[in-house]
């Protein structure tokens, strides 16, 4: 059992690392950027359905709820999808996409 697990963790120890293209950092940039912009819709959606409650044109409450909720649900996702791209940047391209 102990050969085997050896065998396999030599396999994979010794495998080549993965090439990174050159214009990677870019394209994630680019990716990181239009997911920024997807936030603040789904952002300016959220803060639009709250004006709509407070201002008291809602009509039927419970489609209402289930409308702001995905809303909001959609909103969370994005920001973490969006702060996991961040991370995985790497330093020259968080130092690229502070630039911009």
């Amino acid at each position: 059992m102990l050969r085997s697990e050896w065998a396999a963790q030599v396999v994979t120890q010794t495998r080549p690392a993965p090439r990174q293209s050159k214009h990677k950092a870019d394209e994630e940039i680019s990716k990181i950027i239009e997911l920024e912009k997807l936030v603040g819709a789904r952002a300016h959606m959220v803060r639009s359905l709250e004006l709509r409650f407070i201002s008291n044109q809602v009509h039927d409450v419970e489609s209402f709820e289930i409308e702001i909720a995905d809303a909001c649900s959609q909103h969370n996702n994005l920001l973490e999808t969006l702060r996991r791209r961040q991370e995985g940047l790497g330093v020259t391209g968080h130092a690229k996409l502070v630039a911009l």
